[in-house]
């Protein structure tokens, strides 16, 4: 048996696009990636907030050391 269809049904792009995005995501690689860059930039942040609390002690430090003595 045979189908045809009555008249011609447009593609739309969106879902197109949105199916590739999709299945791009999907791959397992792909999200093993952006989890280590996800988890990359964790790492920068906490250095980067652990040292600019270390250079604050070290001031604090520094200025309390030269008022009193």
């Amino acid at each position: 048996l045979n189908l045809v269809a009555e008249r011609d049904v447009k593609r739309s792009i969106f879902r197109t696009l949105f199916g590739g995005i999709g299945w791009f995501f999907e791959l397992k690689i792909v999200r093993l990636i952006i989890l280590a860059i996800i988890g990359g930039i964790i790492l920068v942040l906490v250095w980067t907030v652990g040292s600019s609390n270390k250079k604050r002690r070290r001031r604090r430090r520094r200025t309390n050391y030269r008022r009193y003595h």
